[in-house]
């Protein structure tokens, strides 16, 4: 063998042997840039990616609250959340945010006209990758180090979410006007042949089977227990939940709020998947103490769902909580009990929408899925 040869071809091991070590230290976004370069670093960043996906978790979630004045907000703050975000080892298939109205005035101030909310947070996501925010008197989060905390009124905080790319789950949105929301109902009582348009991804015959769950975040204005169960019906019967939220929700990156009045009734989270289980309870107005919500609770665990990658989704009353309790954390405690390695996030709202599910009987006697001074508590299971 020709002596150049042999060197070239140790070389060119060797160099794809360092790529491996590098690019295994480097977040999603880092490996995406080394894709750019030539043929070789492309092949090695779609390898690493592969192997990532064996080895890495599907969730990635975190808690922020400021302590202190709201005014005084320090970069590094931001810079936490944004690091965190765009540390990520895995390609995000979607980044869900509840963020309190505290913090997003203050997010308001910082905002220079016309600037996005991209450029605030200095965040770069995936064009395929869903984002939603939505904005509520109060969060529930949950850190790294797993502590779970209700964070009500008046208080600058944010919990998010990230999901990353699955084959054994799908995850879709929408955003429907008060008119898709009226189509919705009619179509559901047969007066109209098709679904809005909106809805149509839903509606697929590959997709509509393995509809598990849809979150809807709306705000006073806009959708009512009619329109609710239109979703139950049409769609597979799945786990309705969510809640109402301060007139303000984001399906991107743009900054620019969507409301009611601008024509934004509901915006939608729908996770799909053959293998994905979910379920969820529903704590009652006149639950006031410890021991009923641990009763209640404990059905969930008795779903005996494998929890390696689950997470909890807390939809309460903002009226709830130590309104009610006298206490911080009550609920969210007992979650941790039964799910001691379950993230469990959520918001507190002025209305929920959900119901205990899977219900005793799926005939088409229509659920009561809008309430008040209650608490829906899901869990969700990517198996």
């Amino acid at each position: 063998m020709d002596i150049r040869v042999s060197v070239t071809e140790n070389v060119l091991t060797n160099i794809l042997v360092v790529l491996e070590r590098i690019f295994k230290c480097m977040n999603i976004r880092q490996l995406n840039k080394c894709s750019l370069v030539c043929k070789s670093w492309r092949d090695q960043v779609r390898r690493e990616k592969c192997r990532r996906e064996k080895y890495f978790p599907k969730l990635r979630w975190n808690s922020f609250k400021h302590e202190g004045d709201v005014n005084s907000i320090e970069e590094s703050w931001w810079n936490s959340i944004r690091d965190f975000i765009m540390d990520s080892p895995v390609e995000p298939a979607c980044l869900l945010m509840f963020c309190t109205e505290t913090l997003w005035c203050c997010m308001n101030k910082l905002q220079s006209p016309g600037q996005s909310l991209q450029s605030l947070l200095n965040i770069d996501l995936p064009s395929s990758c869903i984002f939603q925010l939505v904005v509520t008197d109060g969060v529930v989060g949950t850190d790294q180090d797993m502590k779970t905390e209700e964070m009500e009124e008046y208080i600058s905080a944010m919990s998010l979410l990230m999901i990353r790319k699955s084959a054994g789950a799908k995850f879709l949105q929408f955003s429907s006007s008060l008119t898709d929301c009226k189509q919705l109902v009619k179509h559901a009582q047969g007066k109209l042949p098709s679904l809005p348009n909106c809805f149509q991804g839903l509606n697929q015959k590959e997709v509509l089977p393995l509809v598990k769950m849809i979150n809807l975040y709306c705000p006073m204005s806009g959708i009512n227990q009619e329109t609710s169960n239109s979703f139950y019906k049409l769609f597979n019967k799945p786990l309705i939940t969510g809640g109402f939220v301060n007139e303000k929700i984001l399906s991107d990156l743009s900054g620019v709020l969507q409301r009611s009045e601008e024509g934004c009734a509901v915006l939608g989270f729908v996770i799909c998947g053959e293998r994905v289980k979910v379920a969820s309870v529903l704590i009652p107005s006149d639950v006031q103490d410890e021991k009923q919500v641990d009763a209640l609770i404990k059905q969930l665990s008795d779903s005996k769902f494998p929890l390696e990658n689950s997470f909890g989704l807390m939809y309460a009353c903002v009226g709830r909580g130590v309104h009610v309790y006298t206490e911080h954390n009550v609920e969210s405690k007992v979650f941790r009990k039964y799910f001691p390695k379950t993230p469990l996030l959520g918001f507190f709202g002025n209305g929920e929408i959900g119901m205990s599910y899977p219900p005793k009987d799926f005939d088409d006697t229509p659920p009561k899925l809008l309430h008040a001074y209650t608490t829906i508590m899901c869990l969700v299971c990517l198996t």
